[in-house]
Parts: structure tokens; sequence; C-alpha cells
């Protein structure tokens, strides 16, 4: 019918939206802290119900939170960010972070390695980071994400417990976006380098 209906309210902005597994409800990134102009960092994980009423929050580790989604099996939350919550100027890469999805202290899966993860690359010819910036493997095994290093974003895998670090992408190009294929077997990327406009191309996550 076109109608909507309205399900949080009050001075907070909400980001990250997610649908649970179930679609019954909404997880999202609201920084709700009485003075969360001051402080933040302090990025925290709320899922309301579809139907409405008050969100409830899922209760883990401090720190930025973007680029939230559900692992295949429900029983996990993953995101883009990191531990810190006072650290406001870049100092800090992005990371993957994972917790239990009714929360728990979060699992750093990339905080051992020198990457940031997201899109760092600036560019005047095109947007950047459409679709899921994180994905997790079909299996939840392990994630799919973008890599910002000297100029380049690349698409990167990597397993759940931080190992098997692998790129997906050449050098000398800058992933706009990606999508994974929901049986795990393709993955559609959007890229350009300094002579090509971004152009879609599959291939196999492993190729």
């Amino acid at each position: 019918t076109g109608e909507a209906n309205q399900l949080t309210f009050g001075e907070h902005t909400v980001s990250g939206l997610t649908w649970t597994p179930d679609s019954k409800s909404i997880c999202f990134v609201s920084n709700r802290l009485d003075e969360d102009d001051l402080e933040n960092g302090y990025d925290q994980l709320w899922m309301i119900s579809t139907d409405g009423g008050e969100p409830v929050q899922i209760v883990t580790t401090d720190g930025p939170k973007q680029s939230v989604t559900y692992s295949p099996d429900g029983s996990k939350l993953a995101w883009i960010g990191h531990a810190d919550p006072t650290e406001a100027w870049g100092e800090l890469n992005y990371r993957i972070m994972f917790a239990p999805a009714r929360g728990g202290e979060a699992i750093d899966v990339t905080g051992a390695l020198d990457i940031s993860v997201g899109y760092d690359t600036l560019s005047d010819c095109h947007d950047v980071g459409g679709g899921k910036n994180l994905q997790w493997k079909h299996d939840g095994s392990g994630f799919y994400f973008p890599v910002s290093s000297r100029g380049d974003t690349r698409l990167y895998s990597i397993s759940i417990d931080g190992a098997d670090l692998i790129a997906l992408t050449a050098t000398g190009h800058e992933l706009g976006s990606f999508s994974i294929s929901n049986e795990g077997k393709a993955v559609a990327i959007q890229i350009s380098d300094w002579k090509m406009p971004s152009q879609i191309m599959v291939t196999a996550p492993g190729t």
C-alpha cells in the first residue's frame, strides 16, 4: 500500500539496519547515551520488532560499528569497527568483529593484521561502498570484505579465526561494491582502474 510504519522515535540517530534471520525484527546501530554527541564512539547494537515497541539492546564490546550482518545460521552478529570508543581520529584500522547474536564479548578477527577494512580510497569518478560491505561465507566459516591500501580497494576473504587472508581482486583496481551469490559459488564485483570506469564483473570467490 506504500504506507510507512515508524518504529523508532526520539533524538538518537539509527544506522546499519539488518533484518533478523526470521524477518520479525530489525537489528540496528544507535548511540543512545545521554551525551552521545560527546561520546560518539560508543555505538550500540539494538533490536526492535517490526510490530513496534521499545528497542532491546544487544550488549557487546564498546566501539564504533557499521555494516552489521547476521551469520547464515543466525547465531552470530558481525560488523566493521574496533574496540576503542575513545579513538575518534582514524588512528586505528577498522576491523571485522563478531559476537553472539544475543550479546557478549566481541572477537576481533583482523586486529592482528595491518589492514584497513572498508572503502577508504577516494575518487571523483564514482561512489563506493554500495550494497553490503561485509558478507559472511555461505557456510559461516569466514567473511568477504573490502580492504583499502596504497590507492587500491580490493576484495578479500578470511576465515572466522583470522587465518587464510586471501586477496580476490588484483592490485591497481578500486572495488566499488560486491555481492556474493546465495550459494557462495559466484561473486559480482563493481571494479575500475585509472583508465576504466566502473564495470560489473562476475567470478568465482576463490579465483
